[in-house]
């Protein structure tokens, strides 16, 4: 809105004022009286000044000097591009940067739910538009979304995206080896805990000595049940395994060592 103080009428009584953008003559606005109105159809964060002229029965007066220079602004844009990378009882949330709209954003508000538990983000330079929400639970699906924020007021919210924070499962529980002839078959449990991602398979590893894990897995592929035989092997050696579940946040721990002697 542009304000003025009316000039003297010079012996005929003021009838209209047209104010006039110096940087953009079509951006106008006229009152019939009143010593203010309002100019529309500006740029935010675009610098303007303006000037105002009088009308009476004579004709156009003129122009006053220009005013001082003001930005229009309005609170941001949402941001977008919203993702999250997901963690254990936690997302790492990142997002691009909106339009400021004419005033700089000062903060960011992400925010999850159910639960509503957020993180905020203060703005510094450079920006790095990321912040982690904890406390979460692992295995529950989340709805995603970023506020951003300026000295106007808060922004609309992101378009929600959905993100599940997960870990490693916790390792395979109550181990046991059977010998058999050149053989032995090994037996486990779940895990107590999935760690929020379903279980995909099993590893099997073993040992030339009790607590020498090998390298290398002894299965080539994920074994998918919750038994396991461990062939060609030489009888009367003692065997020593063990066994690590493994999700899509990766592998367990390893379980307790068991062992067997092939016969």
């Amino acid at each position: 809105m542009v304000s003025w103080s009316a000039p003297a009428t010079n012996g005929s009584a003021i009838t209209a004022y047209d104010v006039v953008s110096v940087q953009d003559p079509t951006k106008t606005c006229s009152t019939i009286g009143a010593t203010s109105c309002t100019v529309q159809g500006l740029s935010n964060g675009t610098s303007y000044t303006f000037t105002v002229t009088a009308t009476n029965g004579v004709g156009t007066g003129a122009a006053s000097d220009a005013s001082s220079p003001v930005i229009p602004a309005t609170v941001p844009d949402a941001p977008t591009n919203v993702t999250a990378t997901r963690g254990n009882h936690q997302l790492v949330v990142s997002w691009s940067a909106p339009a400021t709209n004419g005033s700089a954003i000062t903060q960011y508000t992400a925010t999850a739910s159910p639960g509503f538990k957020t993180c905020t983000y203060s703005v510094t330079s450079p920006e790095t538009d990321t912040c982690t929400i904890t406390g979460l639970t692992n295995g529950t699906a989340y709805s995603l979304t970023v506020t951003a924020i300026s000295s106007l007021g808060a922004g609309q919210a992101s378009s929600p995206v959905s993100a599940t924070p997960r870990t490693v499962p916790t390792a395979p529980r109550s181990p046991m080896a059977t010998a058999g002839t050149a053989k032995v078959t090994l037996r486990w449990s779940l895990p107590k805990s999935d760690g929020g991602s379903t279980i995909t398979g099993y590893q099997i590893y073993k040992g030339k000595s009790a607590g020498h894990e090998s390298a290398a897995p002894l299965n080539a592929s994920l074994v998918t049940s919750l038994k396991y035989k461990a062939t060609s092997l030489k009888q009367g050696k003692t065997y020593y395994f063990v066994i690590r579940a493994v999700n899509a946040a990766g592998m367990s721990h390893a379980s307790v060592e068991v062992s067997a002697t092939a016969k």
